[in-house]
């Protein structure tokens, strides 16, 4: 079943294709569209914006949108314009490397695609917010920029609870992408069928960290953590792959309280209680995939990698010397290629906006382990 605001596009474009509404002419105001229709106004931008990918309107600020039918299709040209969208940009803006780290890195990279094209790059960010999301997209469409390269947001972004059937926004973005305005997502994925995007290989990744593991002689590794959301279940199957390939049987352990007043990118010691059940599963040399505030609790209640006679060493996510504070990290981890993300969705937008349809797909890319000097 269309949506709301398709149908009011597909009405209002088959009044200009038949002259109802003659090129040159306005629009009725949105408030007229939402009296006339029953709908509200953010449904009535959402159908406006299918007109503005087509080409048949153009917003003029104290006007309206006025009609450019078939002539403004065939007339249009590019703005030399790439629009960005990021969940949050504060990591730049405060010069603060925990805050969002990410989206500073994939912005990096988006503008390394772009510094030998002959386009500029407007990017805004959405503070996490599904609505602002849409908001800023709106506003990108209206600025008529050739394309838009999007880190999505989460709907359950501000909750920890399953994201495995999250869809965010997709169903206006495929609208979008569906009506003429190329898009990419990058590094969030979003469910649904058709949307072009470059993300981290979350199953090479921990079956990374499991071969790293066994490859410094642990005859034992724990998969500590939750599955629960889509990146980290992605995650986990890569570790049971690698640990069935090596002939040994996976282990999962959650964590007690898990996901309770937890600062997530920040280094803590705070978590004993929950880390303290893993003791009685160490009975030979073992390895511990986790998150990074485990990995510092790790570190306090295992200084010496000891855990009575057997050694004991931990691996985890998205950790840097930046968020220790420090000048290098005391424990290997697994880094996404941010920046790589950023610099390959810029380039398959560039590509779709040229017409390249074999740039509509999904990319992959593997992320690499860091390692500190004393286990290199």
């Amino acid at each position: 079943m269309n949506s709301k605001y398709k149908m009011l596009a597909d009405h209002l474009e088959l009044k200009i294709l038949r002259g109802d509404l003659p090129v040159g002419s306005y629009l009725p105001g949105e408030r007229t569209l939402c009296q006339q229709f029953g709908y509200s106004r953010v449904t009535v931008r959402n159908g406006l914006d299918l007109l503005i990918v087509k080409g048949l309107v153009t917003p003029v600020v104290g006007r309206g949108y006025r009609v450019l039918g078939e002539e403004g299709q065939a007339a249009a040209t590019t703005t030399h314009i790439i629009g960005g969208v990021f969940p949050n940009l504060d990591g730049r803006l405060m010069d603060h490397p925990v805050l969002e780290n990410g989206s500073v890195m994939v912005l990096d990279g988006l503008n390394d695609a772009l510094r030998n094209a002959d386009f500029n790059l407007a990017f805004d960010s959405s503070a996490g917010s599904i609505a602002n999301e849409k908001e800023c997209i709106q506003r990108l469409v209206r600025r008529k920029v050739d394309g838009i390269a999007i880190m999505p947001v989460y709907s359950s972004s501000e909750e920890f609870i399953s994201r495995e059937d999250d869809v965010g926004n997709y169903s206006y973005l495929w609208e979008m992408y569906n009506n003429g305005l190329p898009i990419v997502l990058m590094n969030r994925y979003l469910n649904g069928i058709g949307l072009p995007g470059v993300y981290n290989d979350d199953i090479a990744g921990g079956a990374m960290q499991a071969k790293y593991m066994l490859q410094r002689g642990m005859k034992s590794v724990i998969y500590f953590d939750d599955t629960c959301d889509r990146v980290s279940h992605l995650r986990f199957l890569g570790y049971c792959r690698a640990m069935r390939e090596a002939g040994l049987s996976p282990c999962l352990v959650t964590p007690c309280n898990f996901r309770q007043d937890i600062s997530w990118y920040c280094p803590s010691f705070d978590h004993e209680e929950e880390i303290r059940q893993l003791m009685p599963r160490i009975s030979q040399d073992t390895g511990i995939i986790c998150y990074g505030y485990v990995a510092c609790a790790l570190g306090h209640l295992f200084p010496d990698h000891r855990c009575g006679e057997h050694r004991v060493e931990w691996i985890c996510y998205d950790m840097s010397a930046e968020t220790l504070g420090q000048g290098c990290c005391p424990f290997p981890y697994v880094e996404r290629p941010m920046r790589e993300i950023g610099r390959r969705a810029g380039e398959k937008l560039l590509r779709l906006i040229e017409g390249d349809l074999a740039a509509g797909d999904v990319e992959y890319l593997p992320p690499q382990i860091i390692t500190p000097p004393t286990t290199a």
